[in-house]
């Protein structure tokens, strides 16, 4: 079987006529190309399956910088949310033990959905990307066209082949929902917007998996929300009638 001709920069130019240059302005976010002409360019590169060239990504093993990057949307990142800032502590920690210096840089929603490639990597500061909580499924494919040395941190997609370090969400749950029906309890509901988050969404599998198995009723119109629809924390409005658990 022949092998699938590698997509080029000449190849991206010619689709949305304009030149190699524009194309390679637009990749890089360097100046001379209009912001709506850079998404449509990025959007195709993606589309077309364009990757760079493996003499642009960083070789930790020769050359290298010392540092690791952190990238964090910012939905995830504020003051409230404890639960990353204790991940990026213990991250940061642990990467200190393996001689390694830590870059955190919040991913805006702004830049996410244009497309824009992370400060530290545009300015070759580290040797390797943590992407901690998820991002947009456009932002994560067009990532992984520009560069290689990375892994995903509590998400992941289903139809990429993209190295993710996840907690098994799904069965935590059912262990703990479980837990409650042994316990006694009947009416229990489940808090997490099931459309957030990966995460959101394989507890609430595996709650619903541990409530069906024992015989109890389970809705999604019974969702206790967390969150909007960009992501972002919001106060949790409990039922007039509360469960027991």
């Amino acid at each position: 079987m022949p092998r699938k001709k590698k997509t080029t920069l000449l190849d991206i130019a010619q689709k949305m006529n304009v030149s190699t240059v524009t194309v390679s302005k637009a990749l890089a976010n360097k100046d001379g190309v209009g912001d709506e002409l850079r998404r449509k360019i990025k959007e195709m590169a993606v589309t077309m399956g364009y990757t760079t060239s493996a003499s642009n990504t960083v070789d930790p093993r020769s050359n290298g910088t010392g540092n690791i990057g952190i990238l964090i949307p910012s939905r995830f990142f504020s003051s409230n949310s404890s639960f990353y800032w204790n991940l990026y502590n213990a991250l940061s920690n642990e990467l200190l033990k393996q001689n390694y210096y830590c870059i955190m840089e919040q991913l805006s929603s702004e830049n996410e959905f244009d497309l824009v490639i992370p400060h530290m990597i545009q300015d070759k500061k580290v040797d390797g990307v943590i992407i901690l909580g998820q991002i947009s499924v456009d932002y994560a494919r067009f990532f992984a066209t520009c560069y290689r040395q990375f892994i995903f941190l509590d998400f992941y997609l289903n139809d990429e082949n993209i190295d993710t370090v996840t907690t098994d969400n799904f069965y935590s749950e059912y262990i703990m929902t479980d837990y409650l029906i042994s316990q006694g309890h009947k009416d229990i509901r489940f808090v997490g917007s099931f459309k957030a988050t990966t995460s959101i969404k394989d507890r609430f599998m595996g709650f619903m998996k541990a409530m069906l198995e024992n015989g109890y009723h389970v809705s999604f119109d019974e969702i206790i929300e967390d969150r909007d629809a960009t992501g972002m924390n919001i106060p949790i409005i409990l039922p007039e009638k509360m469960p027991t658990a």
